[in-house]
């Protein structure tokens, strides 16, 4: 099997460089994908310049920066929807919560009801999402993420909040979590 010296990789990447890639995580996916391309194509006989040029024609000249716009496009749009349910969460939980308590206090029924589904919401869906959106605006400014910070913060919220829906529902194991 034929394998890619550093100097050869270290061309390609300037070459991906030169190209106009920015975003690192694709560069590096693009990198691997186009090395192995020349690997299988210098396997058939050729030698890594040909091998290399082959590649790119196939590839086609603009075809990396149209494959970072796509990737980059996904992205954001992926994003905007986490963030978009993150904010219809935020708002319809705490609703349901007066809601359900406003029941609770009045003895209506439904009460239980619309309390566990609003403490599910904003413990096993709102704050997870809120810790990813936050995550990925840490890494938009290109701060070190910190990771420990964010977990020491979600998994005691969310027991915090079951031990919550515990208490109200009377479930055995709800002053543990508390």
């Amino acid at each position: 099997m034929n394998e890619l010296s550093d100097k050869e990789i270290d061309l390609i990447s300037r070459d991906i460089d030169r190209q106009g890639l920015t975003y690192v995580q694709l560069k590096n996916e693009i990198l691997d994908h186009i090395c192995c391309q020349i690997e299988v194509e210098m396997e058939q006989g050729l030698m890594f310049n040909q091998a290399y040029r082959k590649v790119m024609d196939e590839m086609g000249k603009r075809r990396i920066r149209e494959i970072q716009h796509e990737t980059l496009s996904l992205i954001s749009k992926k994003y905007r929807r986490m963030k978009r349910i993150m904010y219809v969460l935020g708002v319809a939980a705490p609703i349901l919560i007066l809601a359900g308590a406003a029941f609770k206090v009045n003895h209506w029924p439904g009460a239980g009801v619309i309390l566990t589904l609003a403490l599910l919401m904003i413990g096993m869906f709102f704050l997870p999402i809120f810790v990813m959106v936050r995550i990925r605006d840490t890494r938009r400014q290109d701060q070190p993420v910190p990771l420990t910070l964010y977990l020491s913060g979600l998994i005691p919220g969310i027991i915090t909040i079951l031990g919550s829906l515990f208490k109200i529902q009377h479930w055995p194991g709800a002053g543990v979590m508390i």
